[in-house]
């Protein structure tokens, strides 16, 4: 069965990227989204992943590049999980924003 998780970030200028996670099989794939009137994607994270942590460290690194080269967007000042946390707990996701130098409040299904 396959898996998916989002974790969205949102930005101090009010836009919203999104992080999709998929489990397919024994390997995980990601890929960015921005919301504009639905989300849509930016790029595919062209490679599979062994295991969630990893494809979700690699998500961040490229949202964290695309944020820093785009001045429209702003910074990160929130995460939230719409949809619980089937991939990745929110504990590893706050190891790896920490790690990133990333420290912003991490939700689960938060509005």
């Amino acid at each position: 069965m396959d898996l998916i998780q989002d974790v969205d970030f949102l930005t101090e200028k009010k836009l919203i990227f999104r992080i999709v996670i998929l489990k397919k099989s024994n390997a995980f794939f990601v890929s960015l989204q921005e919301k504009k009137d639905l989300f849509e994607e930016l790029f595919s994270v062209g490679e599979s992943f062994y295991n969630a942590k990893d494809a979700f460290e690699c998500a961040v690194k490229k949202l964290l590049a695309y944020i820093d080269g785009n001045n429209y967007v702003g910074e990160v000042i929130r995460v939230n999980n719409p949809c619980n946390c089937s991939l990745i707990c929110l504990s590893d996701q706050k190891l790896i924003l920490k790690h990133l130098k990333l420290n912003v409040l991490v939700e689960v299904n938060s509005g």
